[in-house]
Formats: C-alpha cells, structure tokens, sequence
C-alpha cells in the first residue's frame, strides 16, 4: 500500500481555461512542473467493483431528494434543473442581434456587404451550424433526465416558473460545458493536453512503481475540477491497478459528462463550437469549423465521477487517496486554505 499527496505547480502554465468569451485559451507550452510538496496520507486501497458506480448514483439520488445541500444556497435538484434549462434554451443571442443590425442597415449599404463579403450568407451559414449545437444540447438534456431520474414534466414546469419569473438561463456555462468537448475529447484539443498530461501521468508511473503483472496494489487517485475528465481517464488508462476518481462541481459540465457516457463510438459527434467567436478570426470559415469527439472510445466503467463540492464531498470518506492531482483547479477556490484543508 502506498500513499502520496501529489500537487503540481506550473510554473508556465499550460493555459487550458476559458476565455470571457468563452473560447479556449490559446495554449502555451510548459516549461517547467515542479512537485510541491509529498505528504503521507495512510488510505486503504480498495477493490474495484461495477457497484462503486452503482452507490454513488444512488447517493446522488438520494440527495436530489434532500432538499438543500448544508453550507449551499440551492439544493442540488436546483442547480442540476438550472443547467438542464440553459441547455434546455441554447441557442445563440449574438447571432440574431447582429441578424437584427443587418437587417437595418440601408439597401444600398447591404447590398455592398452582401456582394463584397456574402454577410447575409454568413447567417444562414450559421443558423445551420447552431441547429447542430442546439441538437446535440437537446441530446444532453435527455441524458442527464435519464440519469438523474428527473421527469421531462418537471423539467417544463421549472422552465416555465423560471421565465415566468423573468430568470434567464445560463448560456455561458452552457458554451463553456460545450467547449470542453473540444479540450477534453477532440483532436483540436491534443497539444493543450500534452503539453501537461504526459507529465502527470508519468510521474505518477513511477512514484507507484506500477506493474503490468498483477503484482502492484490498487492505487486510489482522485482527480478533482476533473471537467470532461479526460485527465481521469488517461490516469485510469496507465494501469488497471489505477483506481480513479473524478469530481466536478459545475451541474452544466456533469450533465455534459453523463451525455459523453451514453456515446460509444469513435469520431460519431460533431458540432461547431466556434460560431460564437466574432471576433479575431481570419477567416469566416474558422467559424464554421467543425469539431468531431470523441477522438477515442470512452471507457465509463474506468473512472467514477463524484458530484458536488471538492470541500465537502469527501468529508464523510473513511478513507483517503493514495494520490491527489490537481490541474488547473487550485486557482478555482473561493478560499484557498479551504482547498488546502481538504486536501490534507
């Protein structure tokens, strides 16, 4: 049995976050990841089981039926029933205010745009392109209603009683969740993730001294802010004695993971991440560019995603992980001993 507390630092950080806009960062390569510390922790590597899986859904099950989470403003229905509504209601307000300007503009300045640079042609373009994105939203929203045992009447209802109440969805979390399809699971996102992971995971190779030949215990690592989890699953993929476990608070990112768990083949999604960027692109075609993910087979019976916030979550575990890896999630925190404490 071992155990390890494993914290990485950049010190060029490989930029993997989003713009205000929402875009994916542009990505720098790493010059230098130092191990901060190593702290021992005694953890008790546990067996790995399909009902892992099957508990922890139940437990989350449980706690959509419990009403608010303590320490937390909105129960954990709430915030799950929020994302499904900005999924729910995607569509792209900046297309139809620039559509709406256009639409103003004098004939004869129109008809010079429309002949110099095909400006109303480039709306069609992209409502094509957004029906796309809106598709594959309804196709998030219909996963995650499966997953959480929520009923389409309820979701209506609560949609209903939010624009009543004048309450607009989140549609930047919803860019942001659908990005990260790109960053975690397309071939468009493969140099941001190999300018750290290879790192990390080899690292973690040889700190355990893994063994392909069954002889090595079950090495428990958590992986928390895990988004997409593509992190989680190529730690999980370095040796079947890796026993990983993925925590995301965001309900926007959950609903989109619990989406990518229904998909199993290869390259058999698309869509168009991009259209929303109007501004520093060369050509109009970057905007139109499509994305296809996921670039490999997503094993879901390799990594258990835990829900829910990193502070809190794992307060009741008996036991601890033999590794903590942390990516570009230390920054997220509202109060950073908070995360320290936790981690310790």
């Amino acid at each position: 049995m071992w155990s390890i507390l494993f914290n990485i630092l950049t010190v060029s950080a490989v930029v993997l976050g989003i713009h205000a806009e929402g875009s994916a960062r542009e990505s720098f390569p790493a010059q230098e990841i130092v191990v901060s510390h190593v702290t021992t922790i005694h953890a008790q590597a546990q067996p790995i089981t399909v009902s892992r899986h099957e508990n922890q859904r139940a437990q989350l099950l449980h706690q959509l039926d419990s009403g608010a989470i303590k320490g937390e403003s909105k129960s954990l229905k709430q915030r799950v029933l929020e994302a499904l509504y900005g999924f729910e209601s995607y569509h792209h307000e900046k297309l139809e205010r620039y559509e709406s300007l256009y639409q103003n503009v004098p004939r004869r300045q129109k008809k010079i745009l429309d002949t110099a640079i095909g400006y109303g042609h480039t709306f069609h373009e992209l409502k094509q392109s957004q029906s796309v994105n809106e598709a594959i939203c309804r196709e998030i929203v219909e996963a995650a209603l499966t997953y959480y045992g929520i009923s389409r009447t309820e979701l209506e209802t609560f949609v209903r009683q939010e624009r009543a109440a004048n309450r607009n969805p989140d549609r930047e979390s919803v860019s942001q969740a659908l990005k990260l399809f790109v960053r975690d699971w397309a071939l468009e996102g493969h140099n941001e993730r190999e300018d750290s992971f290879p790192c990390i995971n080899s690292y973690l190779r040889q700190y355990f001294e893994v063994a392909d030949n069954g002889e090595t215990d079950s090495v428990e690592v958590l992986v928390p802010g895990s988004g997409l989890g593509r992190l989680a699953h190529e730690i999980a993929d370095l040796s079947a004695h890796f026993l990983v476990t993925a925590n995301e608070w965001s309900s926007f990112v959950n609903a989109a993971y619990h989406y990518l768990e229904t998909i199993t083949t290869a390259h058999s999604v698309s869509m168009y991440p991009f259209i929303e960027l109007w501004s520093h692109l060369k050509t109009k075609k970057e905007m139109r560019r499509k994305v296809s993910f996921p670039d490999v087979p997503v094993n879901t019976s390799q990594v258990l995603l835990v829900e829910g916030d990193f502070t809190r979550v794992f307060k009741e575990s008996s036991s601890g992980f033999d590794a903590i890896v942390t990516l570009f999630f230390i920054d997220t925190a509202r109060n950073l001993m908070a995360y320290f404490e936790a981690i310790n």
